[in-house]
């Protein structure tokens, strides 16, 4: 089940929103080091909050991660 709602490309029943709820909380839990109950626990607006930082530090890991590829292999070329 979770697998088929992963490789679909859109939120098109009531039960694939309840699916995309229930991801994002994963990755703000995960993010933050909290529980699952704390992350239902919170508010909307903190929910949403949360879930936009989480967004942006993996997106900034991803980017330290390219770096640091890039410069290991421009310091291997060097070698």
């Amino acid at each position: 089940m979770i697998e088929a709602f992963l490789s679909r490309k859109t939120v098109a029943t009531a039960e694939d929103m309840q699916m995309q709820l229930e991801l994002w909380a994963y990755i703000i839990a995960k993010h933050y080091g909290i529980s699952l109950k704390e992350v239902h626990e919170m508010s909307p607006e903190t929910f949403q909050q949360s879930l936009t930082w989480a967004f942006v530090g993996r997106s900034q890991e991803e980017k330290g991660m390219k770096r640091h590829k890039f410069i290991k292999i421009k310091l291997q070329k060097t070698l």
